[in-house]
């Protein structure tokens, strides 16, 4: 499902990137984007809400979304 969702998500204007991470039972996906605008139009997205739900409903036992912004990135890449 990730793989049809990273797919639907690059078409979001204002897309920069995704990143996810397992470490079983935890999970996490981060999806980047450039503007709160783009972000709504993910959320928005019906494809992106049907898996969330079928997430809440079938795999995840918690979950939280956050929505936050990144002011500065350094390191080695």
């Amino acid at each position: 499902m990730l793989a049809e969702l990273y797919g639907r998500v690059q078409e979001i204007e204002g897309f920069l990137g995704l990143e996810s991470a397992s470490n079983s039972p935890f999970k996490l996906a981060i999806a980047y984007f450039d503007s709160l605008e783009s972000i709504n139009a993910w959320r928005q997205d019906s494809e992106h809400i049907a898996a969330k739900n079928k997430a809440r409903s079938t795999w995840l036992e918690d979950w939280q979304i956050s929505i936050c912004r990144i002011e500065d990135v350094y390191g080695k890449s």
